[in-house]
């Protein structure tokens, strides 16, 4: 078993206050949660407003498989949210 660790920074530049940022954030991140069974949680940028980074873990059996949750992973996160990706990253564990 391997852990996939996915981290995806967005950027939303009509977002103006946290609280707007957190508005799009909550749904995203209980997507990811409930699709993926992943941990999901906000771990850079907290501070500004239009900027978001979150990152995933979740538990493959081996890189092939990984692969696909990542595609699907990005795919999912353009479903969800008109924030731009504008950098992601992804490392076996």
């Amino acid at each position: 078993m391997l852990v996939l660790v996915m981290t995806l920074r967005l950027r939303a530049p009509w977002c103006h206050s946290l609280k707007e940022k957190r508005a799009l954030l909550r749904p995203l991140i209980s997507g990811l949660r409930r699709q993926f069974e992943a941990a999901v949680a906000e771990s850079g940028h907290q501070d500004s407003h239009q900027l978001m980074e979150i990152t995933l873990a979740v538990l493959v059996h081996h890189s092939a498989q990984g692969d696909s949750i990542r595609e699907q992973v990005i795919d999912r996160v353009a479903r969800l949210t008109e924030a731009e990706l504008y950098e992601e990253m992804a490392e076996y564990r």
